[in-house]
């Protein structure tokens, strides 16, 4: 296979253009910006952080299920008959397997009051509790994870003033509570058909 030819005006235009870019104000590029607020939730049992992104180096910390890190950084380990390569970088500057870990990100926000049709909703916390009430202190009934999708069908306002939603469980027919700060409602946009125009 013949090497692609550029005359020598070419070769000046782009080494031009090159340098241009150099001057071009406000262009900056921070590679950890990917990593703000990126934090892992551990779905396996137990979980093992190593020295390096492999099972076989020195182990450094345990997590539990459930429990979330930072995320500061991701590699592929070197290990090439891996069926997944890829490893997490944690707090403590040790790596933990990426097949075990649920990238997630902690979003509060304002809790509405809800119309009478309702509205869907998306869990924006790693994870929130589902209670009988809107309390607490009243029965724990599941709890619900990240970017899941919840029919939020009323609000409702808790003695200490914050507000909480009425989220229906399709199946049964029952609702359950969560904070509202946990819930991010999706707008009319997010759920409006990808092509209108296109007939079923």
């Amino acid at each position: 296979m013949s090497k692609p030819k550029i005359s020598r005006r070419e070769f000046l235009k782009l080494s031009g253009f090159g340098m241009l870019g150099m001057f071009l104000p406000g262009l900056s590029f921070d590679p950890q910006d990917d990593f703000n607020n990126i934090q892992g939730r551990v779905i396996d049992n137990l979980l093992w952080s190593y020295e390096e992104p492999n099972k076989k180096s020195k182990r450094k910390k345990i997590y539990w299920h459930d429990l979330v890190v930072p995320i500061t950084n991701t590699t592929v380990s070197e290990d090439e008959t891996a069926y997944n390569r890829v490893w997490y970088q944690v707090e403590d500057d040790g790596y933990v397997y990426s097949g075990s870990i649920q990238p997630v990100r902690t979003i509060l926000n304002e809790p509405h009051h809800i119309s009478l049709k309702g509205a869907l909703g998306e869990v924006s916390v790693p994870f929130t509790d589902a209670f009988l009430e809107p309390d607490t202190n009243s029965e724990l009934l599941h709890r619900l994870y990240y970017e899941s999708v919840h029919w939020v069908k009323a609000s409702a306002i808790h003695a200490d003033g914050t507000i909480w939603y009425a989220l229906l469980d399709d199946r049964s027919g029952e609702y359950y509570y969560a904070p509202g700060k946990h819930i991010r409602l999706l707008s009319d946009g997010e759920l409006a058909p990808l092509s209108p125009d296109v007939p079923n």
